[in-house]
């Protein structure tokens, strides 16, 4: 490449010398087009098997997705973790073997039939030495996933160990207890925020929403490290006990009549009571209620949360449960009543929110596609009515109906 680069010079030189001013020209271009080639080679923005037109480098430069690199002065590709992850099926809990199971290709939940514990399965994630996760290590690699797929934040592999290293108490460590990973994180976000803010002002596009959406990751992480540090207790004390069983007592919530023993519920799903012949919804994910077995309007509830934490236009998140709940004065137990009433003071907050998100955007698109309005028949213009507010509105009905 270097001597080509030599040829060509030389080239252009001879080319003009003699009078041939185009073709000296011509090769001038190309000669400037090979050393911008090779000095974005050097730098690492492209490599030698990329198939470029010598002439592209000099009217285009391909962007490397290096939020870290590029903002924090670092590059995360130097920070990558020696060890590969092991398939290895053995629970993260009891250490016991999880049966034969084939290497996994995705993400999935189940219980350990050992000790009854519930198992996160992260074929991706590179943070711990196995994919088989507790629940703690489960909520690090979904947060960090979360950062992964923001478009305004960086959380690679390499991004979150290059956070480790910034620390005295996990520099040039590649193996991390659950505690030190879990403030790794907490690091990372925070240095997303302060990255963001920075760069806020001199960016042509809103990141306004992307630093909101962080902030409500950072609280949520927060309550959901304190659920599961506890859950990790339990299960330690349980384990001293001798008090680890995969097998719980079914009860049903409608009679309260006992039905055996049965092993705990990895999956939602429903069944009959056998003594009052009612369905008994199965939820072993939900945490409104105690237990795993729940009546149909304990079920509508929980369902009623989800779908406030699924829109992307409402927060149902547990921190925002929790929040409504002290701002109610309320305190565990509650009741179904007590809690249709916490659900019914967030989704009204919700309405408020999502209005206001509504009007926002409905005033943004009408004042940028000025023109497509004036363009478009009165009686098919897009209304306020046909955002997402109607949606949360149909929810607060379907609960007052149920709870009146």
């Amino acid at each position: 490449m270097k001597l080509l680069f030599v040829l060509l010079l030389l080239s252009s030189v001879g080319a003009y010398c003699i009078g041939e001013y185009y073709v000296a020209s011509i090769l001038i271009l190309v000669t400037i087009g090979l050393s911008v080639h090779m000095w974005r080679a050097r730098r690492g923005i492209i490599t030698k098997s990329t198939k470029r037109n010598l002439l592209s480098g000099l009217f285009s430069f391909r962007k490397r997705r290096d939020p870290a690199a590029k903002e924090w002065g670092k590059d995360p590709s130097k920070f990558t973790p020696p060890f590969e992850v092991s398939v290895d099926p053995v629970c993260p809990y009891c250490g016991e073997s999880l049966g034969k199971r084939k290497p996994p290709t995705r993400r999935s939940k189940f219980s350990c039939t050992k000790c009854g514990y519930l198992v996160f399965c992260d074929p991706k994630q590179r943070v711990f030495p196995t994919v088989y996760l507790n629940s703690k290590q489960g909520l690090i690699a979904e947060y960090l996933g979360r950062l992964d797929s923001s478009p305004a934040t960086a959380g690679r592999t390499e991004d979150f160990w290059w956070a480790a290293q910034q620390n005295e108490a996990t520099a040039g460590k590649f193996s991390l207890s659950d505690s030190l990973a879990a403030d790794t994180l907490w690091a990372l976000m925070n240095y997303n925020v302060v990255n963001m803010e920075k760069i806020l002002p001199k960016s042509e596009g809103d990141l306004s929403y992307y630093i909101e959406e962080l902030q409500v990751w950072l609280r949520d992480f927060k309550e959901a490290e304190k659920a599961a540090s506890k859950e990790m207790k339990e299960y330690e004390e349980a384990k001293k006990k001798g008090k680890l069983d995969a097998r719980i007592d079914l009860v049903c919530p409608y009679c309260g009549g006992k039905q055996g023993k049965v092993p705990k519920p990895s999956k939602s799903g429903a069944r009959k009571c056998k003594i009052c012949s009612r369905g008994i919804v199965i939820d072993p994910y939900q945490s409104l209620f105690p237990g795993y077995f729940l009546t149909e309007r304990q079920s509508f509830l929980v369902q009623a949360l989800g779908r406030l934490n699924h829109w992307v236009f409402t927060d149902g998140s547990k921190a925002a449960y929790n929040r409504a709940k002290k701002e109610l004065g309320k305190s565990d137990p509650l009741s179904e009543a007590e809690i249709a009433d916490i659900l019914r003071a967030l989704i009204r907050k919700n309405i408020d929110k999502a209005w206001e998100e509504a009007r926002r955007d409905y005033a943004y698109q009408k004042r940028t596609y000025s023109q497509a309005f004036k363009d478009v028949p009165p009686d098919m213009k897009p209304e306020l009515d046909d955002y997402n507010p109607k949606r949360v509105e149909g929810l607060l009905e379907e609960l007052d109906s149920l709870f009146k």
